[in-house]
């Protein structure tokens, strides 16, 4: 069974361009303090140490 998808040009930058978008946001994003990031900087016990809010925050995983 062989399947056939038809895009134009213009459909085939819009498609780019999203995506393009998208990986540039993410990136941006990473860069940010978030609504849930600022909560655990707000609520992180000062008796703790902070590298490892530190380290999650400045490299996270996905």
């Amino acid at each position: 069974m062989e399947i056939h998808i038809d895009l134009s040009d213009e459909k085939i930058k819009a498609i780019e361009s999203k995506q393009s978008a998208t990986s540039i946001r993410n990136e941006e994003r990473e860069k940010r303090i978030t609504s849930s990031s600022f909560g655990a900087i707000i609520r992180r016990n000062p008796k703790i140490k902070v590298e490892k809010l530190v380290k999650r925050l400045l490299y996270p995983t996905f």
